[in-house]
């Protein structure tokens, strides 16, 4: 009896092994890290923000599914100023999206050409590669007069520092660095070390930061694409998709 109910177990666990085996086998992961450097009158602001990209496993890349997750990158200036790099492009954060950034960064391509140069190739970059944005690669650039009011954002350029905040402000740098993405499902767990099995964590926090990404996190989800100029929606800010 106990043979029988062991061969049943068997049967019933081993599609599910599979599956997983499968799953952990054919998904790719990578990682990187955003970061911006500003200097001030009092010194220089620093930022980053560390987001993971996710393929899908299947039996051919077309039928890929694509996520990511992570968040905008968010620096105190100081004195009541602020400045955050969005998970956007373009001046009203709708021009390209995440795939298409680390494109243009990695490997220099057009939004149009990256397709021809799947994003996925990023996967094979060594952890550590690194390399300046500038022009289109730097994300949408915004600064909130209030917190708590997504409809207080004002675009800033990224030479429009000194204008938007006064003497002394500039965006000295701004990169973007491949970083480790872990070992799925190790990557799952909240554990800082090791790198190369546990990733580098997520970036958290913003909702903290921006609390009109909780109390409006609906509007913001649905945000009509006729508004004119800077349009807050949600997945500027964050992506969790995966």
């Amino acid at each position: 009896m106990k043979r029988c109910y062991s061969c049943l177990a068997l049967l019933i666990l081993s599609p599910a092994l599979l599956l997983l085996g499968y799953y952990a086998i054919y998904s790719r992961e990578f990682a990187y890290r955003i970061s911006l450097t500003v200097e001030t009158p009092a010194g220089l602001r620093q930022g980053s923000s560390v987001i993971r990209f996710f393929f899908g496993p299947s039996f051919g890349w077309s039928s890929r599914g694509i996520s990511s997750r992570g968040e905008a990158t968010f620096i105190d200036l100081g004195e009541g100023k602020n400045v955050v790099a969005l998970l956007a492009q373009g001046p009203r954060g709708d021009a390209g999206n995440l795939q298409t950034l680390v494109s243009q960064a990695f490997f220099g391509l057009s939004p149009q050409g990256y397709l021809k140069r799947a994003p996925i190739e990023v996967a094979e970059l060594p952890v550590g590669t690194r390399v300046a944005l500038a022009g289109e690669t730097i994300p949408t650039l915004v600064t909130f007069f209030d917190l708590a009011d997504p409809n207080s954002a004002k675009v800033i350029a990224p030479h429009g520092f000194g204008t938007a905040f006064g003497s002394g402000y500039a965006l000295k740098s701004a990169s973007i660095e491949t970083v480790a993405p872990g070992i799925w499902p190790f990557n799952l767990l909240p554990m800082p070390w090791p790198k190369w099995l546990f990733g580098e964590a997520i970036t958290r926090g913003i909702e903290e930061q921006l609390p009109f990404l909780v109390a409006r996190r609906e509007e913001l989800r649905n945000v009509s694409a006729d508004r004119p100029g800077f349009r807050p929606y949600f997945h500027s800010f964050v992506r969790e998709s995966f």
